[in-house]
């Protein structure tokens, strides 16, 4: 229930607006096939990735990006530091407003007096279609990479990427993009929290290593071995561990650091006032 949009309901500071960037809109999902059922995709959640592809809107481009809640007013302020959070999988446009609201109040309740602005992004699929959510979430890499580039250039301000759940392969992909684009300057720091990316993905000679190393500051994730969402059910799907349930496999570069955090009780208190590691989060980045 709490993965479908329920944070609307239970946090009472969920704003009518936030300062955000957004790419909301700007994927279509098209079928392209009838569905084979084979022995390789028996789990409704493999057949849809047979029968469906993520197309990107016409008139969009693959790192455009819109403003949105007064971001402008924020840019126009040229902030010291900025976090941009970026939520995770199954928001609409509503619940995500809640999530990032909640991201704020947790950071605000621990102390930290920098801005807060959010990414946000089409994440409102029927549970069934992970991976046609996981794709979206790759294809927003660019156009995340993109608005952190122009922030910095607008505004000077040192920017810190956090990222919860899938929002964690936002951020990641991000990281690409900036490092094929030589862009090594723009992200000061990222802290993922409850990473639904494999676990080896961070390693020098996995997906991501080299763009951690080259392309961020420091980077931090924040894992727990009693994450049910990602030991069984990623697990299951994408048939390998998640790097928010179990910490990096392999070689990491020497900026990453895993921060097993088992006193958050589940996949969906991480930033949870009071029950999550927000006060963790603040307290790596001031020992930086």
């Amino acid at each position: 229930v709490f993965s479908v949009g329920v944070e609307e309901y239970i946090h009472e500071k969920t704003p009518r607006d936030f300062p955000r960037a957004t790419t909301r809109g700007q994927f279509d999902i098209e079928r392209v096939e009838e569905p084979r059922l084979d022995a390789g995709s028996l789990l409704p959640l493999r057949v849809v990735d047979d029968i469906y592809e993520v197309t990107l809107d016409e008139d969009e481009t693959s790192t455009s990006y819109g403003v949105a809640g007064g971001l402008e007013d924020v840019i126009e302020e040229e902030p010291d530091e900025t976090v941009v959070f970026v939520h995770g999988w199954l928001a609409n446009d509503r619940a995500s407003l809640g999530r990032m609201s909640m991201m704020r109040y947790s950071l605000r309740e621990n102390g930290y007096d920098g801005a807060i602005v959010g990414f946000t992004w089409d994440t409102d699929e029927v549970a069934h279609r992970w991976k046609l959510g996981r794709r979206i979430s790759e294809r927003n890499g660019p156009k995340l990479a993109q608005f952190v580039h122009d922030y910095k250039e607008e505004t000077g301000s040192d920017v810190r990427l956090v990222s919860n759940s899938l929002g964690a392969r936002v951020v990641l992909e991000a990281a690409r993009s900036l490092y094929a684009s030589d862009a090594y300057d723009a992200v000061d720091s990222m802290s993922m929290m409850g990473a639904a990316v494999d676990s080896d993905s961070v390693a020098l000679d996995g997906r991501y290593g080299k763009a951690v190393k080259e392309a961020i500051g420091e980077v931090h994730n924040y894992w727990i071995s009693h994450d049910g969402i990602l030991n069984q059910q990623y697990r299951l799907i994408e048939l390998t561990k998640a790097l928010g349930g179990a910490g990096a496999e392999g070689d990491t570069p020497p900026n990453y650091h895993d921060h097993r955090v088992s006193y958050v009780p589940d996949h969906y208190s991480f930033y949870r006032p009071g029950k999550g590691c927000v006060r963790k989060v603040i307290a790596d980045w001031n020992d930086e």
